[in-house]
Order: C-alpha cells, then structure tokens, then sequence
C-alpha cells in the first residue's frame, strides 16, 4: 500500500486555501466563488469504501443528506481503479467508438516510466 500521506486532509486543506482566497477583505459571503477541488491519484483514497474510479464528495447533513452548500465540491479519481474499469470495458468502448480514448486513460500512459508525453 502506497503511503497516502493524510491525502483526505491534505485535500481538504487545500480546498480551504483555495476557497478562503477566492474573497478579499471586505467584499460580500455572496461573492465567494464555488471551488471544486479535484485529486488525480495512484492509489485508491478510500480503499475499504468504494471501488470507484471517480469519487465526489460534498458536504451534507447526516439525517436528510441535504447539501450544506454547492461552494465545496471534492473529486478524488484513482487512475489504478480506472486502469481496472477500462481494460473490463476497454473491447465493448473500441466497438462504439474506436478512435476516442478517455482524458484519463492519457494521464495514466504519461506517468509510466517507459513512456514521454508531449
């Protein structure tokens, strides 16, 4: 198991950062802009969970599960998930449309060693 490093925290510290930013001193709570904070990883975040390639989160309430606010948005995508869902489909994908590839399937061939993207 790779170490995750506190991923969910350094994630979430993040976000703040990025949100808290997006308002300067004096201007109104309605100004805040909606900050969505994506995390492209090699290793599942949540392991025991889901086994999800593509994850989202947002904040909601436990009892209703309504969303506290749509300012915070989380995506966590797990290339070695997507590895596993695209060869299971990789052949029906090939028959409808043989010359797409997903964004994703190009980020995971750019972090192997063997290979260079331009």
């Amino acid at each position: 198991m790779i170490n995750q490093l506190d991923m969910p925290e350094r994630v979430l510290y993040y976000w703040a950062r990025l949100f808290s930013s997006s308002l300067s001193s004096g201007q109104n709570y309605s100004e805040l802009s909606p900050s969505i904070m994506i995390s492209i990883l090699n290793y599942p975040l949540f392991p025991q969970e889901t086994d999800n390639f593509h994850a989202v989160f947002h904040l909601t309430v436990d009892k209703e599960h309504f969303i506290w606010s749509p300012h915070l948005e989380i995506h966590a995508i797990d290339l070695s998930q997507f590895m596993v869902k695209w060869k299971k489909y990789r052949r029906e994908m090939k028959e409808h449309s043989p010359t797409e590839l997903p964004w994703l399937m190009l980020a995971y061939r750019c972090r192997l060693p063997e290979k260079r993207c331009e």
